[in-house]
């Protein structure tokens, strides 16, 4: 309940994004929505791809909170364990979001 919680805050301040975080919060869906396809590896369904969508517009807003500056962008690269794990908990509060069927993208 608590990643669920982080990541709406996560969403309400990007609601209030400037538009250079906008267009990072864009780069990250798209990013994402490629990662995703590649590590299926066979050709996606119409509900492969609304997952996809739904999984990664909800991810977006969380990783551009958790690596606003310079240092947690190094980190995040050099894969530190507590900026992993707060990967794995925006992940999975996206998941249970998805599961309780909520619809994240427009």
């Amino acid at each position: 309940m608590r990643a669920l919680a982080t990541i709406l805050a996560a969403a309400f301040i990007a609601g209030t994004a400037t538009a250079q975080d906008a267009s990072l919060i864009k780069g990250l869906i798209h990013g994402c929505m490629d990662a995703q396809e590649r590590k299926l590896n066979r050709p996606l369904t119409n509900d492969d791809k609304r997952f996809i969508l739904n999984f990664c517009y909800c991810r977006a807003p969380g990783m551009a909170a958790l690596v606003p500056d310079e240092g947690s962008k190094q980190k995040f690269i050099l894969r530190d364990p507590e900026m992993m794990a707060a990967v794995q908990r925006i992940d999975a509060g996206c998941l249970d979001g998805i599961r309780a069927g909520r619809r994240f993208y427009p």
